[in-house]
């Protein structure tokens, strides 16, 4: 169908617009609704943007629907760093060759501006099955939908290091450290020199953004307390010659991080006297929560470290915004679940999981599907505290713009509905205080959150807590369903909506698939 599509749309529009790629098509047959999913390469951004009306019109004339047909536009943007991410994630439907794939082993060159070349290096021993499963035309096709760009994919075999070292080193070297954040983006490196591992050139955050495990992250700064270790011998293995690795802190004018470096085989320790207290570096790694004692940091296992000069006089840019001791216009009302009880009816013990945490699970409807020229018409949220829902934080929000007939037919929010409801400024800055030191939980939660940011970043807030997302969750423990959409998840643990496409009804319905779905994260 997708070719088909695409071939129609080529036709209508004369071969216009003939490096439009295809990334999805979702129906919703509840809703009556066909999404259609379009990247483009970020060169012909102006020209797509100019263009989006004519563009979308020749896709509704394509399908030739009867259901209302909304067209996403999403500009193609090959970024190293997050690719890299991307191909871990995509790997874990595998689970017999994901164990076996590494950010260190993933080399990518740029042959052209949008032309890259893609090698994974896999274990000898997962290398052939990985042959024979097709991995190769798997991810070849990932990317044909994922972007624009031309990026070719080949596999190879390598000898590999037990990660083992790693975890069984983290408890012990890690626990006592607790990592201090001030606020900032980006530093980029100066001078940098190779010194170990691959040479490093990405930008660098800053440490104080770190909010969660990840792969492929960069930070920069000094180095302090390195120290040189011998890993403690196993029981019959005294006589042995001890693996040696390093330990040191990574300060930034944002914060510090503990690093742990175990150098591999194939690299000789002769560089390693090179690094010591004051050095300046970049590094690169993998990065992990550690929680001792209620606290949380997060720590980084250290694969590549280059020389590198700091930047002079590196400008923090720092949220002083501060959450209002008082909710301005919408006020967190209590949940009471309205059904009848039962007498035979059983309370299910909260999952281990959950136990001492708050979620903010939350969602948007809107007046489109781009932040740029969309708006939220309607924000909603629950308060999950140790696995039961206790608070609800819903409103309208005027956008001061008409709503269409078919975000009205998608949603059954009118005009009416929102012509006396608060602005988006004062809605947020309740929502901020609402949220504020929990987890957002959301369902595709990337889309919820775009918007919310960016709204928000016109009143000078930005929402940084850490995130979940149900639809990645539900992809990872629940295996076999005929897809993920919010609809079908909450089908499968038999969770009623009473209507679709409306924020708060949406929203509950999220939570508690949500609390659900913790008994499988134990």
């Amino acid at each position: 169908m997708a070719a088909a599509l695409m071939t129609k749309f080529n036709e209508i529009t004369a071969n216009e617009f003939d490096y439009l790629v295809l990334e999805s098509v979702e129906f919703d047959i509840s809703a009556e609704t066909v999404r259609v999913n379009v990247i483009y390469p970020e060169p012909k951004e102006q020209i797509v943007r100019a263009n989006s009306a004519k563009i979308q019109d020749a896709i509704i004339d394509a399908l030739r629907s009867k259901a209302s047909v909304v067209v996403k536009l999403t500009k193609s943007h090959f970024d190293e760093c997050f690719f890299v991410s991307r191909l871990i994630t995509f790997f874990e439907q595998m689970p017999s060759i994901a164990p076996y794939v590494f950010a260190e082993n993933v080399k990518i060159v740029k042959n052209a501006e949008y032309d890259f070349s893609v090698k994974l290096g896999l274990d000898s021993d997962v290398y052939s099955l990985a042959v024979a499963r097709g991995v190769v035309d798997d991810v070849k096709k990932m990317l044909a939908s994922a972007y624009c760009e031309k990026v070719s994919f080949e596999i190879y075999p390598i000898e590999t290091e037990h990660k083992k070292d790693y975890i069984e080193i983290a408890e012990e070297e890690l626990r006592n450290y607790v990592y201090e954040t001030d606020g900032g983006h980006f530093i980029i490196p100066q001078n940098v020199e190779e010194l170990v591992g691959k040479i490093i050139y990405d930008r660098a955050g800053y440490i104080s953004d770190v909010k969660r495990e990840m792969t492929g992250a960069v930070y920069c700064g000094k180095v302090s307390e390195f120290t040189e270790c011998e890993k403690k011998p196993k029981e019959g293995e005294e006589n042995e010659p001890r693996r040696k690795f390093y330990k040191f802190t990574l300060t930034d004018p944002t914060g510090s991080m503990k690093c742990l470096y175990f150098p591999r085989k194939s690299e000789t320790e002769s560089n390693i006297i090179n690094l010591h207290d004051g050095k300046e570096v970049v590094v690169k790694g993998s990065i992990k929560e550690n929680k001792f004692r209620g606290q949380t940091s997060y720590d980084m296992f250290v694969n590549a470290v280059s020389l590198c000069t700091l930047p002079e006089n590196i400008e923090i840019e720092k949220n002083e915004y501060h959450a209002a001791s008082e909710y301005k216009c919408v006020k967190p009302e209590p949940y009471v679940e309205l059904r009848q009880a039962n007498i035979f009816d059983i309370a299910k013990p909260v999952s281990p999981w959950l136990v001492g945490k708050t979620f903010c699970v939350f969602g948007v409807e809107t007046t489109g599907l781009d932040t740029s020229t969309c708006k939220i018409i309607e924000l909603a949220a629950v308060k999950v505290i140790d696995g039961k829902i206790m608070e609800t934080f819903s409103t309208f929000i005027n956008p001061h713009e008409p709503i269409s007939e078919k975000t009205t037919a998608l949603t059954s929010i009118t005009d009416a509905d929102v012509e006396h409801a608060p602005d988006a400024e004062d809605v947020l800055k309740d929502f901020y205080k609402f949220s504020e030191h929990t987890t957002l939980v959301g369902h595709n939660v990337n889309f919820d959150i775009g918007f919310i940011n960016a709204e928000a970043k016109e009143v000078g807030i930005y929402f940084e807590n850490p995130q979940m997302d149900t639809l990645e969750l539900a992809k990872r423990y629940l295996k076999g369903l005929r897809n993920y959409k919010l609809g079908t998840v909450i089908k499968f643990f038999g969770v009623e909506n009473e209507h679709a496409h409306r924020a708060i009804f949406d929203t509950i319905a999220t939570a508690k698939a949500f609390i659900k779905l913790a008994d499988y994260m134990n």
